[in-house]
C-alpha cells in the first residue's frame, strides 16, 4: 500500500522565446527550475533502528512521486541529538525537516525553531487524530497551536518477568505496600525486587513523574504549571515527598543494590536473567525484548501509594514530525508533513517493534499481542511528562538531584531547593517559558 495520500503536481516552467539570446536565458532558467529541491531532515532514528526504516521507506516513495524534491537525512542518536541539533541552527545550517524528540519540543517552539502549522494540520488533527493529540499539542505550545504531526501514544508501566513472579508465587502488585510484600518473598533469593539503571540520569524524571502524579493527589500538570508561572516553588511539598518516595526505594530494598552504578544494558540483562523481577519502562522497551527473544514477560500499571490514588503513567504523543522555521523550502517540507498524517505512515511507523498506541482513529486496535494490548489498558491514564513541560536547564537539575538524594549527598528538600533556586535564578534572566 502506498504511504502517500496523493501526488503532488510538478511544477509549471516559462515558456522559452525563439531568440537565441532568450533560449540561452530560459535554457539557464529552466536548468535551475529543473534541479531538485534540496530539503534536509534531522532525526534521532539512526539508520536501521526505532521506526527509521520506515521512514526511509516513506522517504523513497515520496522521492518517486515528486521528482522536484530531494530530501537528505541527518541521523543523529538520540542522546546526542539536541545538542547537534541547536549547534547546526546556531551555525545557521538549513533544517526543514525535523524529527522531534517530545523532551525538547516545548523548547523548539518556545525558541522559534518550528513553524507554526496550526492552519495547515489542525483541522486533519481535529478529524482523524484521538482528541489527546490536539490537546497535548496545544499543552506543549502553550497556547491554541500545532507544530508537528504525531504518530503514536508512548506510555509507560512496570515490565514483570513472568517466570520469576511464577516461581516465587508474587501476585501483581497494585500498590507499594504490595511490592514491599514481594521484598519480603525475594528476601535471600538473591533476586532484586526491582532493576534501576541510575547510572544514566535521564530516566530519574520518569520515576519523579510517577510518584509526582500521586503526590499531587493526581492533579500533577495543574500543580507543576503553577510553579513554573511562579505562583509556588520547586521546593514545595510534593517535589519534596516525590523525591524522597524514590529514594525510599533504595532504602527499603525494593530496588537493586548499586543501582546508581547500573546503564541500560546491565538493567536490561539483569532483567532478562531473572536476577530482578521488575522494571519501570515504556513501550519502546519491548523493542529489545522482542530481538532478544525474551518473552517471559508483561505489564502492569505503576503501583499506587494508598488505594484512594489513581494510577497516572507519564508519557506523551510521540514521534513528532516538524517543519523548520526557517527553512527556505516551507510548502514542499508542509507537503511532507501532510503526508505523514495519513494512514499508511501512520501504520508503518506503528508496526516498528516496541512502537507505542495508534492516535489515528481508523487505527484504534490495530497492535496485537498480550504486552501491547497491556500498554492499552494504561493508555487511557497516561499524564504528559513533567520534563517536556520544563525548561532544559530545570530537566537537568531533576536528573541530577534525584541521583545525588539516591547516593545520600544530598537530602529530597536540598535537592528540591537547588531546583527552586535553580528556577528563581531563570525567572530573573527572563529565560524560562513562562515570563
Amino acid at each position: 500500500m502506498s504511504m502517500l495520500s496523493k501526488p503532488v503536481p510538478r511544477r509549471s516552467f516559462l515558456k522559452t522565446t525563439s531568440a537565441p539570446a532568450a533560449l540561452t536565458f530560459f535554457n539557464r532558467a529552466r536548468a535551475l527550475a529543473d534541479a531538485p529541491t534540496q530539503l534536509v531532515f534531522w532525526t534521532e532514528n539512526v539508520a536501521g533502528y526505532g521506526s527509521e526504516p520506515a521512514e526511509a521507506s516513506f522517504l523513497e516513495e515520496y522521492a518517486k512521486s515528486h521528482p522536484q524534491i530531494k530530501i537528505s537525512r541527518r541521523l543523529v542518536p538520540s542522546q546526542d541529538f539536541n545538542k547537534q541539533f541547536k549547534a547546526a541552527v546556531a551555525a545557521g545550517e538549513p533544517y526543514d525537516l525535523v524529527e522531534v524528540n517530545i523532551q525538547f519540543f516545548r523548547d523548539y517552539i518556545y525558541n522559534d525553531l518550528l513553524q507554526d502549522l496550526t492552519s495547515v494540520l489542525e483541522p486533519v488533527l481535529e478529524r482523524d487524530f484521538l482528541p489527546m493529540a490536539t490537546e497535548q499539542l496545544h499543552l506543549f505550545a502553550m497556547k491554541k497551536a500545532v507544530f508537528g504531526i504525531p504518530t503514536q501514544l508512548v506510555t509507560t508501566g512496570i515490565y514483570y518477568n513472568k517466570k520469576v513472579f511464577s516461581a516465587h508465587n508474587l501476585e501483581v502488585p497494585v500498590t507499594w505496600d504490595d511490592v514491599r510484600g514481594i521484598v519480603k518473598k525475594l528476601a535471600g533469593t538473591g533476586i532484586a525486587p526491582f532493576v534501576y539503571a541510575g547510572a544514566e540520569p535521564w530516566w530519574n524524571p520518569m520515576w519523579f513523574n510517577a510518584f509526582f502524579f500521586q503526590r499531587t493527589k493526581n492533579n500533577g500538570i495543574a500543580v507543576n504549571e503553577a510553579v513554573m508561572k511562579g505562583q509556588t516553588s520547586f521546593d514545595s511539598e510534593p517535589y519534596v515527598q516525590a523525591i524522597q518516595d524514590i529514594v525510599d526505594l533504595d532504602r527499603q530494598g525494593i530496588m537493586i543494590k548499586g543501582s546508581q552504578g547500573i546503564d541500560m544494558a546491565t538493567a536490561d540483562t539483569i532483567f532478562q536473567r531473572g536476577q530482578a523481577a521488575m522494571i519501570f519502562m515504556g513501550t519502546w522497551y519491548d523493542t529489545g525484548l522482542k530481538r532478544a527473544k525474551f518473552t517471559d514477560y508483561d505489564v502492569f500499571p505503576f503501583p499506587v501509594l494508598d488505594h484512594a490514588l489513581k494510577s497516572q503513567a507519564p508519557g506523551s504523543i510521540g514521534e513528532l514530525y516538524s517543519v523548520g522555521a526557517n527553512s527556505q523550502h516551507k510548502p514542499d517540507a508542509i507537503e511532507v508533513v501532510q503526508q505523514m498524517s495519513g494512514e499508511s505512515f501512520q501504520k508503518a511507523i506503528l508496526s516498528t517493534p516496541g512502537a507505542g498506541l495508534p492516535l489515528l482513529k481508523s487505527l484504534q486496535g490495530i497492535n496485537q499481542g498480550p504486552v501491547i494490548q497491556s500498554f492499552a489498558k494504561i493508555a487511557p491514564s497516561t499524564v504528559v511528562w513533567l520534563d517536556a513541560l520544563w525548561e532544559p536547564e530545570i530537566i537537568s537539575a531533576v536528573q541530577n538531584g534525584v541521583q545525588t538524594a539516591i547516593v545520600g549527598s544530598a537530602t529530597p528538600k536540598q535537592v528540591a531547593a537547588s531546583i527552586a533556586e535553580k528556577y528563581k535564578e531563570l525567572r530573573e534572566d527572563g529565560r524560562t517559558f513562562y515570563k
